[in-house]
């Protein structure tokens, strides 16, 4: 007799919680539940993600994998193995196809968004991006906040294919994907300061980045007499180099600690421990002499070692300038050519501070933009139509907070496909590679599971079109298979089939 496995949400009609559950034979192995209220515009805390990481069995990261629907259930199983929740002949027997049959339930779908942490020194503006990215309106405080909490907010990113989609379909609604910001307590010390004393951040900080899918580092350029930089000089070279002090002393403290419980357990002759110890004294190595974590050549293995760790300079990155608004068009003009690989020669002043961040995000494969972030966070309390004829008189195209969300999109490795109907027009959220199968499940699993062909319309084609019935008509509208690569701005209507 088969064994009967559901592993997903539940929602009971009537109920004030969604339920994420593993059952096998009607037998629950583990749950964990959480307020309804949670559908993406509603962070679930970090004491919260860590309980119920615990009822589930599992680590905070691959409950978060979990709940997006970015983690198989094999691998999850493959904890709960490790975790001695199923010994290995049970195991064994829940992966041969012969004695399991997997049952599906209708149920909503809910995701967690991606989280960018935005960090920086005290007075560096990190707090006024903040507030123009979401519009929450933070209160700003004064020099260096001894508090530790936290500023969260979820934000639309910005997509202008959406809106002529809404007026050719007319939905019910228009969806765009999300992101989340964490704007977090200035941090503090110069470089040589904290690497004397060989401290790093605080567990309550840590507790608010640790989890971030990348970071947006704030970096000052501009000058204002009535909010003095923390030593005393602009010079952004020096404040990235003294907050990744901090951020590399950090991962180091986490690395020694893994060292010595690894060391410990290597003793039992276990081969993987020994190899596990290798790649940390790679890696301690590298973070004694102030490198970031991404910076050391890892093999794919490797890095699959270190993952449990939650590395912060392991992290995608993108360094976010604060410029003066009178130098705000030509710290565009200049993140331009050198992402383009032209000189910039003769800069002087703010902006020759500015390409050489610029220079470095390069050199590093990370990403850079420029924002005015005290004019954008007035911005964001006008009327979209009027903030908009303003930043036209500054001959800007668009906010740079909408910059900064695009990019922290592109450092993600993302990209979107979209669907569109007169029941809603949506943007999806999918990393760039994916196959069609895979762009399925993230609508629905059962969708992935009885996937058959994609209907593929290209935006730019269905809008010269008209029409899905004028595109076909033209050959622009296209049937795919499984292994279809779905590309940015895919229009995608799936076909599939789930039999019982």
């Amino acid at each position: 007799m088969a064994f009967r496995v559901y592993l997903g949400y539940e929602l009971k009609k009537g109920g004030d919680h969604v339920r994420y559950v593993l059952r096998i034979d009607g037998k629950i192995i583990a749950r964990t539940k959480f307020s309804r209220s949670w559908r993406g515009n509603q962070q679930i805390s970090e004491p919260m993600l860590h309980a119920m990481a615990q009822q589930m069995h599992c680590s905070t990261r691959t409950l978060k994998l979990l709940l997006q629907g970015n983690l198989t259930r094999k691998e999850y199983f493959q904890e709960l193995l490790e975790r001695n929740i199923f010994n290995q002949s049970e195991y064994d027997i829940l992966f041969d196809k012969n004695s399991i049959e997997e049952i599906y339930v209708e149920k909503e779908r809910f995701f967690m968004a991606l989280t960018i942490g935005i960090i920086g020194l005290p007075q560096s503006g990190k707090t006024s991006l903040f507030n123009a990215l979401t519009k929450a309106g933070a209160p700003i405080e004064g020099y260096a906040s001894s508090t530790v909490q936290a500023n969260l907010a979820m934000v639309q990113v910005p997509d202008v294919r959406l809106q002529p989609l809404a007026e050719i379909f007319n939905p019910k609604k228009t969806t765009y994907t999300t992101v989340e910001f964490v704007d977090v307590a200035g941090m503090g010390q110069t470089a040589k300061e904290k690497q004397e004393e060989r401290k790093g951040l605080s567990a309550e900080f840590l507790g608010h980045i640790r989890n971030a899918d990348a970071l947006a580092i704030v970096l000052r350029t501009f000058s204002n007499s009535n909010v003095p930089p923390v030593n005393n000089e602009i010079d952004p070279m020096r404040d990235l180099d003294s907050l990744n002090a901090e951020l590399v002393l950090t991962d180091l403290a986490s690395v020694e600690k893994r060292i010595d419980r690894t060391t410990k357990a290597a003793k039992s002759g276990d081969k993987k421990y020994q190899q596990e110890l290798d790649v940390l004294r790679k890696l301690q190595d590298a973070l004694n002499e102030l490198k970031l974590a991404s910076e050391v050549e890892l093999t794919q293995q490797e890095r699959g070692l270190l993952s449990e760790l939650f590395l912060i300079t392991m992290k995608p990155r993108m360094y976010v300038l604060n410029v003066s608004e009178d130098v705000l068009g030509e710290a565009q003009d200049v993140l331009a050519k050198i992402a383009k690989g032209e000189a910039t020669l003769d800069l002087k002043g703010e902006l020759k501070g500015i390409a050489e961040v610029a220079q470095r995000a390069k050199n590093e494969g990370a990403e850079a933009a420029a924002v005015s972030a005290r004019l954008e966070a007035e911005l964001a309390e006008l009327p979209e139509e009027d903030a908009h004829e303003y930043l036209e008189s500054l001959g800007l195209p668009q906010l740079g907070a909408d910059r900064v969300i695009q990019v922290g999109y592109r450092l993600l490795n993302l990209i979107t496909f979209l669907t569109a109907g007169e029941d809603e027009v949506r943007a999806w959220t999918v990393t760039r590679g994916a196959k069609a199968p895979e762009a399925a499940g993230k609508i629905h699993s059962d969708i992935e599971r009885g996937f058959i062909r994609a209907e593929v319309t290209s935006f730019d084609d269905f809008m010269a079109s008209g029409s899905f019935a004028a595109a076909s008509k033209k050959g622009l509208q296209r049937l795919e298979g499984k292994e279809y690569v779905v590309q940015d701005g895919d229009i995608v209507h799936f076909r599939f089939n789930v039999g019982k």
